[in-house]
């Protein structure tokens, strides 16, 4: 089966918004290059609908992102990016 690709007009008709708000969206990361909406060489950006149907309907893990934890970031001091600080957790 073939995946189905949609132009900016047509995902703003889908999501009932304006095609101003898309284009918002995906200055703000809200739709994701490579995720959400492909370039496919210079034409003008589409969107998968299988990915946009994903995002509406909440089963979009965080725009792609893997379900698995990220390894901890140490950092300056001594703590690690992400866990509560021992002072902290009073």
């Amino acid at each position: 089966m073939s995946e189905e690709y949609l132009t900016i007009a047509e995902v703003a008709a889908i999501c009932k918004v304006s095609r101003d708000t898309i284009k918002e969206r995906m200055r703000k990361g809200v739709y994701r290059l490579g995720v959400h909406y492909f370039r496919p060489g210079s034409a003008r950006p589409r969107f998968k609908k299988s990915a946009l149907i994903a995002w509406i309907e909440g089963d979009d893990v965080k725009a792609g992102e893997s379900q698995e934890p990220a390894s901890p970031i140490p950092m300056a001091r001594g703590y690690v990016l992400g866990e509560r600080r021992k002072w902290a957790a009073k």
